[in-house]
């Protein structure tokens, strides 16, 4: 099973995941009440997955018709639905794995977590904004921009 299908498989009973072919080209996914999570059929695997974790996000995390991003208020809300994605399927502890197993270059990072550069770049810009440019997390130092990790007990402090 994929990232995207274990995505789908924690949250189906929950909130309906349709993969639809009508939907709007520029359109890539949208969560509704009514009809739960609507993802654009034309999509790549590792797009599914992203705009999925962000979907959710929205799930987890808004209510009502936020549509019109011109609103303030609803600029916030897909904030903090897309940073709600970021921290689901981009954490600390993956950043770390792909380290471990010599995971290093963009590309290689984004084929390991199944999702999409621009889904990463958004991702570490949240974490550099929670954090600042680095976190010391667990027995390791993270670099967030550029992206280098290294182990606490190799660091001479």
């Amino acid at each position: 099973m994929n990232k995207f299908e274990s995505l789908v498989d924690e949250y189906y009973k929950r909130v309906p995941i349709t993969i639809d072919k009508r939907m709007p080209i520029g359109l890539s996914g949208i969560y509704t009440s009514f009809h739960g999570i609507l993802l654009n059929a034309n999509l790549t695997q590792n797009e599914y997955h992203s705009v999925l974790a962000e979907e959710i996000g929205h799930y987890e995390t808004t209510a009502g018709d936020i549509i019109d991003l011109t609103n303030v208020q609803n600029k916030k809300l897909e904030i903090i639905a897309r940073r709600w994605g970021y921290k689901k399927i981009v954490t600390l502890d993956d950043l770390i794995e792909c380290y471990e197993r010599y995971i290093t270059t963009v590309e290689e990072i984004c084929a390991h977590l199944e999702i999409v550069p621009d889904f990463l770049e958004e991702c570490l810009v949240h974490y550099r904004q929670q954090y600042g440019q680095d976190v010391f997390y667990e027995d390791y130092l993270i670099i967030l921009d550029p992206l280098d990790i290294k182990r606490k007990k190799d660091l001479a402090l």
